[in-house]
């Protein structure tokens, strides 16, 4: 989920007609404490260039959130993300956690349970040296959901974070002013979700540091996740598992034999 700010009802309803121009079904939201004043719209589930057309709209910030327009701090995030269950048994900050823990335990590693991919013995000393920094990557992996709380929905099929890496990134933007750590946490689902094609778009704007980091990443983020998928045998984790393999033949193989 996206939200998107206006300055009156005015705007709210030209922008209303405009996506409903453009083929895209909307629903309006009309308040009965103001009058029957239309005060929001929402749209149907969107798709390829539909998407393109919501770039127009102003992005909401986490502060529109806040009681009083007060602007969040980091602790506040923080106590947001760890009042919200990532898993049963895990909030989304201790995913976080885990997440950065993972990371370090594979650039360092000194953790054990890891299945490690061939790169990291063909490719290890060139994917550690192109890392960014450490506090960079700590921050990028404690912080990666932190729009979590922002968009969490429940239905009938569970609990779902729609959009959860856009929102993360706005959030991140809003609350750290750190856009590196934000662009990553944006780029986040993109080793596991993006098709070979999308990926090689990535590769024209992603640094070396950006590439490696964000799959050193979806290596940990995997690892952090396998007892939800049933330990590092099961075949949901070989599937996952082999989705960062086949990302990082790409990577590993665009940045450090294409460009030797």
């Amino acid at each position: 989920m996206i939200l998107c700010a206006v300055k009156n009802e005015r705007q709210l309803q030209k922008e209303l007609d405009f996506f409903r121009s453009h083929g895209i079904m909307c629903e309006a939201f009309f308040e009965p404490d103001i009058g029957d004043r239309m005060t929001a719209f929402a749209s149907e589930p969107v798709s390829g260039d539909q998407r393109e057309l919501f770039r127009r709209g102003q992005l909401c910030k986490v502060s529109d959130f806040c009681s009083g327009g007060v602007p969040m701090t980091p602790n506040e995030l923080q106590l947001l993300m760890q009042q919200c269950p990532q898993t049963p048994t895990q909030s989304v900050w201790q995913h976080g956690e885990s997440v950065r823990d993972h990371y370090n335990g594979i650039v360092n590693g000194s953790i054990e349970g890891i299945k490690s991919p061939s790169w990291l013995g063909t490719y290890r000393t060139q994917v550690v040296e192109a890392l960014h920094p450490i506090t960079t990557s700590a921050a990028y992996c404690l912080w990666h959901d932190c729009g979590k709380p922002f968009c969490r929905v429940e239905d009938n099929k569970g609990t779902h974070f729609p959009e959860h890496a856009s929102v993360s990134r706005i959030v991140c933007l809003d609350t750290q002013n750190d856009r590196r750590v934000a662009d990553l946490i944006g780029w986040d689902m993109a080793i596991h979700t993006a098709t070979a094609v999308e990926i090689d778009a990535y590769l024209q704007k992603w640094s070396r540091a950006d590439a490696c980091t964000l799959l050193i990443a979806a290596l940990a983020e995997v690892h952090s996740n396998a007892r939800m998928f049933g330990g590092i045998e099961s075949t949901s984790f070989k599937i996952k598992f082999k989705q960062v393999e086949k990302r990082r033949n790409r990577i590993c193989k665009f940045f450090f034999e294409n460009q030797q």
